[in-house]
């Protein structure tokens, strides 16, 4: 049987430095690392298109250094997605590029990219526009020998179970991210939304509330050890990673990220899963 390995994602300390990041995640016993690869936060699209193999030098030396290995990269784009003008669309390609790179770089096949908001748009608008965009991604993505997967994202044409069945079956080769906290924020409820892990390479995991993706493990609404149970009754063979961002609510709301990463480590584990 397949090992599922526990990763942190390195939105444990999203204000910080990817270094400092790194050292807790190494401090904190974890193995696998999941970087946040967003403009607002460690690893910038805009370093990415100046230079994407120095970028992959410097990232994979800071792992090397605290002895993580890559889960997976959640990678946002130089422009909003659904929304941007084709010229930026290229622009988007590029990054998607010099993101094969940088994972080839890192050890990871998987890339995890978000399709952003979709605005006032009807959603089979939304999804024609998303499946030709994401079948090119997934081109550039597949010619490296990278996977693409679409993250279930609040606010985004993936969050949609409908939506994403549609998007899936419109471009071959595409996967889910598959996190059940935005489905908890949009108010969609988990078991319509089971069957996207027979497509998922990647899962995040943290509580949330209605309205919020991100909410302490004590006032969450989801039952983490009953997804994980259909995560592995799915048979799913990649990585959980924990998904908490400090500044997604933790800091305002006066809560230490680190402590729910901590507690969130301690359900998955007991489910057998492994650092």
């Amino acid at each position: 049987m397949t090992m599922i390995h526990i990763a942190c994602s390195t939105g444990i300390r999203s204000t910080k430095s990817l270094e400092e990041a790194c050292r807790l995640i190494h401090e904190l016993g974890f193995r696998f690392v999941d970087p946040l690869a967003m403009e607002g936060w460690h690893i910038k699209p805009s370093r990415i298109l100046e230079d994407p193999a120095r970028e992959a030098e410097g990232a994979r030396e800071l792992l090397n250094r605290y002895g993580l290995q890559c889960a997976a990269l959640n990678l946002g784009f130089a422009h909003p997605f659904t929304r941007c003008s084709p010229t930026e669309h290229e622009t988007n390609l590029q990054v998607v590029r010099g993101a094969c790179l940088l994972a080839r770089s890192l050890g990871t096949t998987v890339i995890t990219v978000g399709t952003g908001g979709m605005g006032a748009e009807d959603r089979e608008t939304v999804v024609e526009r998303v499946s030709e965009r994401l079948r090119e991604v997934v081109a550039i993505a597949a010619e490296a020998g990278r996977t693409v997967a679409l993250e279930t994202h609040a606010g985004s044409i993936g969050v949609y179970p409908e939506a994403a069945r549609e998007i899936l079956s419109r471009c071959p080769g595409l996967k889910i991210t598959y996190d059940p906290s935005h489905y908890i924020a949009e108010e969609i409820p988990i078991g319509e939304t089971l069957d996207l892990l027979a497509h998922t390479a990647h899962v995040h995991l943290r509580n949330a509330r209605v309205g919020h993706f991100q909410e302490t493990m004590a006032k969450g609404l989801l039952d983490v050890p009953w997804v994980v149970d259909r995560i592995l009754d799915a048979g799913y063979e990649g990585a959980v990673s924990i998904e908490y961002i400090e500044d997604c609510g933790a800091i305002a709301e006066g809560y230490e990220v680190r402590d729910e990463v901590l507690a969130l480590r301690e359900i998955l584990a007991a489910k057998g899963l492994a650092l």
